[in-house]
């Protein structure tokens, strides 16, 4: 083992579904509109969990990993929820700041962490998606307030942030 790979930093988020965990069926079936509201719940609930977990900022290099959680099994593809994924990695970015428009005269904005500067290549080396157990039994063995703050009935994510700064030269 490297002195460098000593340097790892790991945190792993639990984040309760704020509302469904969407597929890109869901988003083809349901249309843009309901889609942006459901991605701008998830990146708020990224924010959100970035905030209470006091991740750092400005981190060179990240590896992301997302574990699906559901409240029932069935069969289901871990890659056709990138719908869920991409909206709480663009939380862990940036802010989203947009100037007003003709389309839209008051602008846009969503928040964003800044954990990383941007979900490019040069700052986020990969980001893998699988299917977990139950959501019920993810938040089993938590204490009551947490079980509580993690209530959902829609399931939940874990995710897990691998800082790679050190390693890369960050």
């Amino acid at each position: 083992m490297t002195a460098a790979a000593t340097d790892v930093r790991t945190w792993t988020l639990l984040i309760p579904a704020p509302v469904a965990l969407w597929s890109a069926n869901d988003s083809h079936r349901n249309g843009p509109r309901a889609s942006s509201a459901n991605r701008a719940a998830w990146r708020k609930a990224g924010y959100e969990a970035a905030q209470l977990h006091r991740l750092p900022r400005n981190l060179a290099r990240i590896r992301l990993g997302f574990v699906f959680h559901f409240q029932t099994n069935h069969h289901r593809d871990a890659l056709n929820y990138a719908d869920t994924a991409k909206p709480v990695i663009d939380a862990f970015g940036p802010p989203f700041v947009q100037a007003p428009t003709a389309k839209k005269p008051k602008g846009a904005a969503a928040p964003g962490w800044t954990l990383i500067a941007n979900d490019t290549p040069e700052f986020l080396e990969s980001t893998s998606l699988a299917i977990g157990p139950l959501w019920r039994d993810v938040i089993a063995g938590a204490d009551p307030l947490t079980a509580r703050r993690l209530e959902s009935k829609h399931g939940g994510l874990t995710v897990t942030i691998t800082d790679l700064s050190a390693v890369h030269g960050g």
